[in-house]
């Protein structure tokens, strides 16, 4: 159930079997969000029924450098998430190449905190990350902690 207020005549209407909580128009298309995760919406001009089809979502951070000037190591990453399928994790060091791995759900459908198979080589001094999910699946994401040691520099 979906409630609306017209902000010009303060009137409410009511929406049955409307399973979304949030709205948004990206490069003009319609998206809906709810527990089910997020759908773009399609009108079918044949017959003006709304079509939901799953959509791949992804969420990236901006190059962060875990307050230091110094090149790091990654020993560790933790990852707080819940999903009904399986995420993907993109590490970039230092806007060098990007490594891919598969966080899998491994059966739990709630909101816990799992280690990340990352590669204990990767080294630099700015780190971005993105999480996408693979085939439409719902996902949410609390936290992202990455476990970092301080390389030091030569001259």
């Amino acid at each position: 159930m979906a409630h609306v207020t017209n902000s010009v005549t303060n009137t409410v209407t009511e929406f049955l079997n409307y399973n979304f909580n949030s709205f948004a128009r990206i490069g003009g298309a319609y998206y809906g969000g709810g527990d089910s995760g997020l759908c773009q919406l399609d009108v079918d001009d044949a017959d003006t029924t709304d079509v939901v089809t799953p959509v791949s979502a992804q969420i990236a951070t901006g190059a962060y450098d875990f307050k230091s000037s110094l090149q790091k190591r990654m020993t560790d990453m933790y990852i707080g998430f819940r999903t009904d399928g399986s995420l993907e994790l993109d590490v970039q060091p230092d806007e060098g190449q990007v490594y891919t791995y598969e966080l899998d759900p491994q059966g739990i459908t709630t909101l816990q905190q799992r280690r990340a198979p990352v590669g204990k080589g990767l080294r630099g001094k700015y780190w971005k990350f993105w999480l996408r999910n693979t085939d439409g699946c719902m996902f949410d994401i609390d936290t992202i902690d990455a476990a970092m040691v301080p390389v030091s520099r030569r001259i």
